[in-house]
């Protein structure tokens, strides 16, 4: 079908623009990156861009500071209620006993880990606690609460609950214990090259 005549032949008219060209790496949108839609860029779903602690790392390092907190709760014990006391000593002593090894515990896991994201067993394995959301530091009340939360599900289960709460990094995508869930927490791997988000801070 051909066009109408121009009523106006002189007139100058704007070129008309060219065809669209696909970039060079063949999508119709040029340059990337783009996002891959119905995928997170980061496993945890924060862009931390950090690597999370291996699952035989965090159990191993457990089992270390599971190990140094029973010592020292049995050195601190032993000489004044007797050997075996938490176990087998009468209620007033067990219960003493048990009272000294929650405040070894708090000491030990939560002004560690409030301090520099690391207990011993932690520093061993090349581990940090950070929060989840930006890798930064995490506050006291996070440390604590991760440790309560343990203690309380470990308590009323007698004893199943702690087994589940530890086992759930066996399983979860984060590598995530419940109480880590709970207070908002991860453990990644601390490499010496890495930046350490517990330096600029002054917590003492």
């Amino acid at each position: 079908m051909s066009e109408p005549p121009d009523p106006d032949p002189g007139r100058l008219r704007p070129e008309p623009a060219p065809p669209p060209v696909a970039p060079a790496d063949g999508t119709p949108y040029g340059p990337g990156p783009w996002p891959v839609y119905g995928r997170s860029l980061d496993p945890a779903g924060y862009e931390t861009g950090l690597e999370y602690g291996g699952r035989w790392r965090r159990l191993i390092a457990a089992f270390v500071d599971g190990l140094i907190v029973y010592l020292v709760t049995w050195l601190l014990t032993a000489p004044v209620l007797g050997l075996g006391t938490m176990y087998e000593g009468g209620f007033a002593r067990r219960t003493a006993a048990n009272l000294i090894a929650g405040v070894v515990a708090f000491a030990y896991y939560v002004l560690q880990h409030g301090r520099w994201g690391r207990t011993l067993g932690k520093r061993v394995m090349s581990l940090r606690v950070v929060r989840a959301d930006d890798a930064d530091a995490i506050s006291y009340g996070q440390a604590a609460w991760r440790l309560l939360f343990e203690y309380l599900v470990t308590v009323a289960t007698c004893g199943v609950g702690g087994l589940v709460d530890v086992a759930w990094i066996l399983w979860d995508k984060r590598r995530q214990a419940l109480h880590d869930k709970v207070a908002r927490t991860i453990v990644v791997r601390a490499r010496p090259e890495m930046p350490d988000p517990y330096v600029k801070e002054h917590r003492f």
